[in-house]
């Protein structure tokens, strides 16, 4: 089961208020909440705005329950060209089916040999998720969407030239003995150049 990185459950649903009918979500989330709902070791990924999800989470029999929606958010990464801040937009679909945590219910799947001993979930739980007490938290499934979504690599500008050195001029540069180890490659250098 996922761990929340938050503090605490911001789109929390009680589930009695959802047993009869569908429940529409319009919610916004905030880019403070967003930043650090998306917060991953050692990135640089922050929420510029306001992100937004839409959707509906009813009911789907024996304790179930189906979200579906679409959450939209407006981000800003490192450039894959200069490092500077690059504006990524994220809209991504969220569908998943909500199941309350039964004492002795083991999660459907095995242990692979080929795959260094990871776990692998059955296909059937690929898009469920567990909630357990009588809320329904969408936290997790939101940032999981969101970060689906995000690029490996992000452009700030399609004409960004990348990073531009100041050019370094060899001749001012001090003179240092060559390494021994590399003193027949420089030997070599000398006649290539003759």
């Amino acid at each position: 089961m996922n761990t929340l990185r938050v503090k605490k459950a911001f789109l929390s649903y009680p589930k009695h208020e959802l047993q009869d009918a569908p429940k529409h979500l319009a919610e916004s989330l905030p880019a403070s909440w967003l930043t650090e709902l998306i917060a991953i070791e050692g990135d640089e990924l922050v929420a510029r705005d306001d992100g937004f999800f839409e959707g509906e989470l009813a009911p789907s029999g024996d304790e179930l329950f189906l979200l579906r929606g679409i959450v939209r958010a407006h981000l800003s990464m490192p450039c894959g060209r200069c490092l500077g801040p690059a504006p990524v937009d994220i809209q991504g679909d969220v569908t998943i089916l909500f199941a309350p945590v039964k004492p002795g219910r083991k999660v459907k799947g095995r242990t692979s040999a080929d795959s260094e001993g990871e776990f692998e979930f059955d296909p059937s739980e690929a898009e469920m998720t567990f909630f357990e007490g009588d809320h329904i938290v969408l936290d997790e499934v939101l940032r999981e969407a969101i970060l689906l979504e995000v690029p490996i690599s992000a452009l700030c500008s399609e004409a960004c030239p990348g990073i531009n050195p100041t050019p370094v001029n060899l001749s001012d540069a001090p003179s240092r003995a060559i390494d021994p180890r590399l003193a027949q490659l420089a030997k070599f250098s000398d006649r290539l150049k003759k």
